[in-house]
């Protein structure tokens, strides 16, 4: 799964990478499902990185982003319920773990000790 936005700023870096990891994927003959970046979205920053493929999964659940793009939000969740039909999909608004720089999957990985 990859998120790639509906009208893309040829100047946005995320977007440039976004492309270049599609086509890689592609390139080694993996069949992507690409899901939309949110357009109208709670957070306007333009470091902010708006990724629905940023999820956990976890035992009987799929834990996602939702953005405030009812469209796209919609989109990202029926697309995790179909590679995932037997998990409860509960998405959640994640703006705070983004303006941070993060998102659901980072923010439930392992601490290493200092």
């Amino acid at each position: 799964m990859i998120n790639l936005p509906k009208n893309p700023d040829p100047y946005d870096p995320f977007h440039k990478s976004a492309l270049e990891t599609h086509a890689q994927l592609n390139g080694a003959g993996l069949d992507v499902e690409v899901i939309p970046e949110p357009v109208e979205r709670r957070v306007k920053s333009i470091d902010f990185v708006a990724s629905y493929a940023n999820y956990y999964a976890c035992n009987g659940a799929i834990i996602a982003a939702q953005f405030g793009d009812s469209e796209t939000d919609k989109v990202a969740q029926d697309t995790l319920q179909k590679h995932y039909p037997d998990r409860e999909i509960v998405t959640l608004n994640v703006d705070h773990l983004g303006e941070l720089g993060g998102g659901i999957h980072c923010a439930t990985q392992q601490m290493p000790a200092a």
